[in-house]
């Protein structure tokens, strides 16, 4: 069991390095409107320029996330929001016990579901309540959390 769990975890970083990598190159793929939201919308040109090259924006991307993921691992520094000018992993922690907080209410009401929608599907195979379970569960499944959670 102890393997298997080692597995997993060992599993899990290429993943957590491919996803932040993806979502690294998704938020750097248009670095001028993060500068300019940075500097203002009637920023000159010059301006601009040595504001890509102090926040080193002039290198590529894959130079620049290689630098981020360093920092991260290495300093545990997330680096600073260009919205609010904060370390981000101040936001982050700022944020983390509501996220905690829902994060459990959710898998208790869906466990709360879920094990009774189970036992009767299980129990009433085949019938027109497993059907009724089965379409209302994929369906709650399908929804994407956030508007399930606002409805």
């Amino acid at each position: 069991m102890s393997r298997y769990i080692l597995k997993r975890i060992l599993l899990m970083i290429p993943i957590v390095v491919i996803v932040t990598m993806l979502i690294y190159c998704i938020l750097n793929t248009n670095t001028d409107s993060i500068l300019y939201s940075i500097a203002g919308l009637d920023a000159k040109a010059e301006v601009i320029e040595q504001l890509k090259v102090e926040m080193g924006f002039d290198k590529p991307v894959v130079v620049r996330y290689f630098k981020y993921l360093y920092n991260v691992v290495v300093h545990q520094d997330f680096g600073t929001s260009y919205i609010g000018n904060r370390p981000v992993f101040d936001d982050i922690m700022g944020k983390l016990p509501v996220s905690i907080r829902v994060s459990f209410n959710a898998m208790l009401v869906s466990t709360l579901i879920g094990i009774p929608v189970g036992i009767i599907s299980a129990v009433k195979q085949y019938s027109i309540l497993d059907r009724v379970c089965l379409v209302v569960s994929t369906f709650i499944s399908a929804v994407p959390a956030f508007w399930l959670s606002m409805m």
